[in-house]
């Protein structure tokens, strides 16, 4: 079946100064086939003075470096874009991700691998991970993709994986997943495009511990 994100259930958040930071009960949709669903959360802010809740970049990389009660912490933004390479040019829901974003959901590449860090580097290769979808429409389900390019809003880009029949995080329709490769040196806090932030909880720890390790984080 296909493999979508849910709404929050459930909500625990403390309360800041002007920000509260709060780890969701998200994504927990009865039959989530996720190994261990109600491990993972979505992280955000939750300010009453703003309407946006997105974790600007700079400050996701920090609590990345930080944080200590999450096995794997990923953020992502939505787009779109043109995509060639295979038979049919078309218009495609590309996700763009950081590494460790396709980690929390425990799902593994049929075919390569997802992304790791050196993906997300600003002068790394161009590199991008299929839906099965894409891969058996555009190529055929050629078992040898992996390597091969994918043209990318005018960007040859390597295929470096192919998810599994129905995997289509964080939503239906999914064809394409690529690194974020912005230029993290220059960036201060709260500087960065805004991120919905996901994360895995640790097999020992519980949700208060994580949300009070990220509240003092956000200060």
């Amino acid at each position: 079946g296909t493999v979508i994100a849910g709404t929050a259930a459930l909500a625990l958040g403390i309360g800041l100064t002007a920000v509260m930071y709060s780890i969701i009960y998200g994504m927990l949709i009865k039959g989530l086939p996720f190994d261990r669903a109600d491990r993972i959360a979505i992280v955000y802010y939750a300010d009453p003075a703003h309407e946006d809740d997105q974790i600007p970049l700079a400050d996701f990389l920090r609590y990345t470096r930080q944080q200590r009660t999450l096995s794997s912490l990923g953020g992502y933004f939505l787009g779109s874009a043109n995509m060639a390479g295979g038979e049919q040019p078309e218009r495609v829901t590309a996700i763009r991700v950081t590494s460790g974003t396709l980690d929390v959901t425990g799902v593994r590449a049929i075919l390569g691998r997802t992304f790791t860090p050196n993906d997300n580097a600003p002068a790394a290769p161009p590199t991008a991970v299929l839906s099965y979808a894409t891969w058996r429409d555009q190529f055929h389900s050629d078992s040898g993709a992996v390597g091969k390019a994918v043209r990318v809003d005018g960007t040859a880009r390597t295929i470096v994986g192919v998810m599994p029949d129905g995997f289509e995080f964080p939503r239906a329709s999914t064809r394409l997943w690529l690194p974020i490769q912005t230029p993290t040196d220059t960036l201060r806090p709260g500087q960065g495009p805004g991120l919905t932030v996901v994360g895995r909880l640790r097999d020992d720890i519980e949700y208060d511990r994580a949300q009070a390790e990220f509240a003092a984080l956000s200060h």
